[in-house]
């Protein structure tokens, strides 16, 4: 299936930047060649999000939220037997009702925060080199920040 929804294309700053470094006079050619690797790129995002879970709950997750705030957790997964998944990629819609939100004095959003219960055995899983660097703990996970 074919739903390439958004196009990965590199930046004017970045054709010229690798012109500078490389001494190419023929920016047009860099260009081309960029153009060949993004499109490569796309395709395997693609290919990527089809085999994932993605579709099936973006569709919970649109139709849960209506007009509203909501979250859509994205997993790195290595995809094999393991963890039964054919993409690096999983998602998970998280309810509003689990979710803390950090604002400032604007309303703007900081920080989105969940709350949940991890087993020990889990760790791996969720951190695979095992190191949970920068979480505080297992209650306030950070989801992201904005």
């Amino acid at each position: 299936m074919n739903r390439h929804w958004a196009e990965l294309k590199p930046t004017d700053s970045l054709v010229d930047k690798i012109a500078r470094e490389n001494d190419a006079a023929d920016v047009d050619m860099i260009r081309a060649q960029l153009d060949v690797a993004y499109e490569k790129i796309t395709k395997k995002f693609f290919e990527c999000l089809d085999a994932s879970n993605f579709y099936a709950v973006l569709k919970q997750f649109v139709l849960s939220i209506g007009i509203g705030t909501g979250c859509l957790l994205v997993n790195n997964v290595k995809p094999g037997r393991q963890s039964g998944s054919a993409s690096p990629f999983e998602f998970i819609y998280v309810p509003v009702s689990n979710l803390s939100l950090d604002t400032g004095s604007n309303g703007a959003i900081y920080g989105v925060f969940r709350d949940m219960t991890v087993r020990r055995e889990e760790i791996p899983l969720l951190w695979h080199d095992g190191s949970t660097a920068g979480v505080q703990s297992l209650r306030g996970f950070p989801l992201g920040h904005h």
